[in-house]
């Protein structure tokens, strides 16, 4: 800085809250045109990749559904629509966009000869919103970015996201629509900077209108604004909010099917994929079984409750009430409390961007049953904080480039999964304690007087004084919950019931064959990698299996009984039956067995048997067919006596021996992952 003038010169660094007191040096108009021509040549270059990808096929179980979803809105009324199309679960605003591409693509087919395959059409065309969304994107960027700092920040703020891997292949690869909602977030943060609550209310409704997930960011935005404006900068967002849902929701609304569109799109979605992870490299997949279900309860919850027992009620104790599920909304909540109680002691719009970047990430890697691609509006929303410095932009880069693995996961790179959530989770820790410590310099070129970029505090408010409050109270609540469960873990321990004299669980031996209709054979869990869950009971120790399935065991020499507890897991779908036989002789075969039916005590004698094989027969889809052997074991006669007490001991004489052999089991590839698109 020049301490005559009080100007600053090319390349002097500042502090954000230091007030220019004078213009622009006279070569500012000549740094203007370079850095038009420099955005020029980024979205030259963001096109022409974008381009060369839109025709290509991309991920055909998502691009598939968006074709038929596409022609049906343009053949059928919307008063009509969702009875011919049961698997469409968009909000309404991404229908229309379906909607006026399926027409758009029918009139081109019928007025002009375009010589490519319909389908090629429809697919490149479904690509379109998002590939312009991008473009928005970078365009509003660009803008706010010389608005707050200076034209050349603008265009590395533009060249961050519109050059990054992930939004080129997400959206023009992919044919995601991910950008288009990340679009109307970003307008809501631009919005938000100048205080116009209208406009962010609106852009915030068009969000929600495309995707769900756009609710992640709302509290920052109705935080802000409060802080502002108090309760009627936030009635007037609110407004702005239903006025753009009112508008988008009118045709629905005219022709009958509103309530069906809100109903797939806003509530049927929730749960929709019961998983810790659907492909999300965040916390869930460090577990080891991130398809588990997250309805379950983790196991040492399971094991401390059962006391040293091999099963316990699901209701005997307060800390089976803790699924996976529950703890990552306790954990997302106490997140956004976090971050939010950081952002109202260090305003600014950088630190305004950052806000919403983390809870981006913190609606990411805290939730369950996250896919890969719901990290992209952090791509959109923190270039305004990136390009405050060069750290920052080396750590949006490093994150964009796991992202970029994270979203290739549909081509099956696994290995790479456990390194990239313990980076990811890194990288959103050292955020969170960027956003703690002290601001850094900015070392943007000082551009014209910045209205907005050394931001006064907002007004002292008693309320968000309490909530700052409450977070800590929430937080040490964590620490007290861990600490009594870290207590209790040590006196009673976590043990689980081993072989020993009496008995030999087969989860402790090694099968002779174990073959899958899907994914390989769990011990001492279901299939999917969660606590078996019979009936009314959690079991900690048996075998996961999935029909149809052979399983077969060498009898140690001396035991003369096999006990077990069958059943479909709880928290799946699906009915089959099993069977088992002794020295490949059929001596037991099951009646039907259903999720929602009880499960099955099974005890029978093995004197003399030199092997005992375990089949399952698939009795219609095979998706859900998750068969629990529980408690499977070798027990010596009268060594311990038979769970439950309903059930005689079975007698082989009374089943026939003559059912379908094992050769007789249709064996088929393991079924495909479900279609992802949501």
């Amino acid at each position: 800085m020049n301490g005559k003038t009080g100007q600053y010169e090319i390349g002097d660094r500042r502090d954000a809250d230091e007030p220019v007191t004078s213009v622009e040096p006279p070569v500012a108009g000549q740094r203007r045109s370079r850095s038009r021509w420099g955005l020029l040549l980024v979205l030259l270059a963001g096109l022409i990749c974008r381009g060369g990808l839109i025709t290509q096929p991309g991920f055909e179980d998502d691009t598939s559904l968006f074709r038929d979803w596409a022609s049906n809105l343009a053949t059928y009324p919307l008063s009509e629509y969702f009875d011919q199309t049961s698997s469409c679960n968009y909000p309404p605003l991404y229908l229309l966009v379906l909607k006026g591409i399926g027409h758009l693509e029918g009139f081109a087919a019928a007025q002009y000869d375009i010589g490519i395959d319909r389908e090629a059409l429809l697919d490149a065309l479904i690509r379109i919103p998002s590939c312009l969304a991008d473009l928005f994107i970078a365009l509003l960027l660009f803008f706010e970015g010389r608005r707050i700092a200076s034209s050349r920040c603008g265009v590395v703020a533009a060249a961050l996201y519109f050059l990054n891997p992930v939004s080129i292949y997400n959206s023009a690869y992919w044919g995601q629509v991910d950008a288009v909602h990340s679009a109307f977030l970003l307008g809501a943060l631009v919005a938000t900077n100048r205080m116009r609550p209208a406009w962010t209310g609106i852009a915030l409704g068009l969000a929600l209108m495309t995707k769900l997930q756009s609710i992640a960011f709302a509290p920052l935005f109705l935080f802000d604004v409060y802080r502002w404006q108090r309760w009627r900068g936030v009635g007037v967002l609110m407004l702005g909010l239903l006025t753009a849902a009112v508008c988008i929701s009118a045709p629905f609304a005219f022709s009958g099917s509103l309530s069906t569109a809100l109903q797939r799109g806003y509530v049927d979605v929730i749960g929709q994929y019961e998983r810790l992870s659907i492909n999300a490299f965040n916390p869930w997949y460090l577990t080891g079984t991130p398809h588990a279900p997250d309805a379950n309860v983790p196991p040492p919850l399971v094991a401390l409750a059962a006391k040293g027992q091999d099963s316990v009620a699901d209701d005997a104790s307060p800390w089976l009430r803790l699924t996976w599920r529950r703890i990552s909304q306790l954990v997302y909540v106490t997140l956004v409390a976090v971050i939010l109680s950081l952002y109202a002691s260090r305003p600014g719009i950088a630190s305004r961007a950052l806000c919403a970047g983390l809870l981006g990430l913190a609606f990411f890697l805290a939730l369950t049953e996250m896919h890969e691609r719901y990290a992209h509006p952090v791509f959109a929303l923190l270039p305004l904080w990136a390009i405050g410095n060069s750290w920052r932009e080396r750590g949006y880069v490093a994150m964009s480039f796991l992202a970029l693995l994270n979203v290739i996961y549909v081509m099956h790179p696994e290995h790479l999964g456990s390194g990239i959530a313990v980076i990811f989770t890194l990288l959103f820790v050292i955020l969170l304690a960027g956003m703690a410590g002290r601001p850094r310099k900015s070392t943007c070129p000082a551009p014209r007087p910045p209205a907005l970029l050394a931001e006064p505090a907002p007004p002292r408010s008693s309320l968000v004084g309490a909530f700052r409050v409450a977070t800590l109270l929430a937080l040490l609540v964590w620490l007290i919950g861990a600490g009594l469960f870290a207590y209790q873990a040590t006196t009673r321990g976590l043990a689980i019931p081993q072989s020993h004299e009496h008995r030999i669980y087969l989860s402790d031996l090694e099968p002779l064959v174990a073959r899958m209709g899907y994914r390989t054979q769990r011990r001492d869990g279901s299939i999917d990698g969660g606590v078996i869950h019979l009936g009314n009971r959690f079991y900690l120790r048996g075998l996961g299996t999935h029909a149809a399935s052979i399983t077969e065991y060498k009898i140690p020499p001396g035991w003369n009984r096999f006990r077990a507890v069958v059943g479909i897991d709880r928290h799946y779908q699906g009915q089959a039956r099993v069977s088992i036989d002794l020295d490949g002789q059929r001596i037991y075969d099951s009646p039907t067995l259903r999720s929602d039916s009880d499960p099955i005590d099974i005890d029978l004698p093995i004197g003399g048997a030199t092997t005992i094989r375990l089949v399952s027969h698939s009795l219609g889809p095979k998706r859900g067919d998750h068969i629990d052997w529980a408690l499977a074991r070798f027990v010596h006669s009268d060594s311990e006596s038979l769970l439950g007490d309903t059930n005689d001991a079975v007698n082989p004489d009374d089943f026939d021996a003559s059912v379908v052999s094992q050769e007789g089991i249709q064996w088929s590839i393991p079924p495909k992952e479900p279609s992802l698109h949501d």
